[in-house]
């Protein structure tokens, strides 16, 4: 194994990920309490309910949080529960449609701006939160990320701010973010919600979890790909979880190869 040309190797770890991406095998995946306390929140809203969900991540959140995004509008549609979004970073906009331009032909019977919106971003950071609370069509200057007067959208007749919302989810890579939504949102309001952090943030939005500010937590790609299974849609996320396994049995079978044939040289020359 001494002589084998690395590229080799580098060659084999490529095949296998971009395999686990083309064919996702769904290898076992334990879904954890946090992620189970998230989708039975989610599930149990009635039909004709609404969930906000705030898109305040870049691209570079995109491969841990987009997937959960996907999963929990699919849930949504499915359970005819209206969705609204919006979000305090600049490509919240971009990055809705980005869940919008997968999702919304497998829901050809939805129709935007009746069970579904992406207002998009909107300046202010926190202060985009404050005013929603009161005028939501307000604090979007009446205009939805594809440009349409949100004041004409028929889902606007009943949702005027963020006090009819009955759930929200805050998908986050930092700040502005979760602490904002429970801060102006959840606590004063006592509307639930949860979120879908980067794996690097967990620790710090674990004790929200713990002190009931919101209900259970979607962990990176990790719970991304939970959240998958558990509406039965295995998709990036599992995938992913696939590729991280599948590049981790192969770092260890060249490891095993490795040292057998240290050993085995080293016994012909003993």
């Amino acid at each position: 194994m001494g002589n084998v040309d690395r590229r080799i190797i580098y060659v084999v770890m490529i095949l296998v990920v971009v395999y686990a991406f083309v064919k996702p095998m769904g290898l076992p995946i334990t879904i954890s309490q946090h992620t189970k306390n998230a989708y039975n929140a989610i599930d149990s809203l009635p039909a004709g309910s609404t969930l906000v969900i705030g898109f305040d991540f870049s691209a570079g959140g995109i491969p841990e949080l987009e997937p959960a995004a996907k999963a929990i509008f699919y849930q949504c549609m499915k359970n005819n529960v209206k969705i609204v979004m919006m979000g305090m970073w600049v490509m919240a906009g971009d990055m809705a449609e980005r869940v919008l331009t997968e999702m919304e032909p497998l829901f050809p019977n939805k129709t935007y701006g009746v069970d579904y919106v992406n207002i998009g971003y909107k300046p202010g950071n926190a202060l985009l939160l404050e005013r929603a609370v009161d005028d939501i069509i307000g604090a979007a200057l009446d205009i939805d990320h594809r440009g349409n007067k949100m004041s004409t959208l028929p889902i606007f007749q009943e949702f005027k701010s963020l006090k009819d919302a009955d759930f929200w989810v805050c998908l986050s890579t930092g700040n502005p973010g979760v602490p904002d939504w429970i801060k102006i949102v959840g606590d004063p309001l006592k509307i639930p919600g949860t979120t879908d952090v980067v794996s690097v943030s967990i620790p710090e939005n674990m004790p929200f979890v713990q002190s009931g500010q919101l209900t259970g937590i979607i962990q990176g790609m990790r719970g991304a790909s939970e959240y998958e299974l558990l509406v039965n849609r295995p998709g990036r996320a599992v995938a992913g979880m696939d590729a991280q396994s599948l590049s981790h049995v192969v770092i260890l079978l060249f490891i095993a190869l490795g040292n057998i044939s240290f050993l085995m040289g080293k016994k012909k020359t003993g």
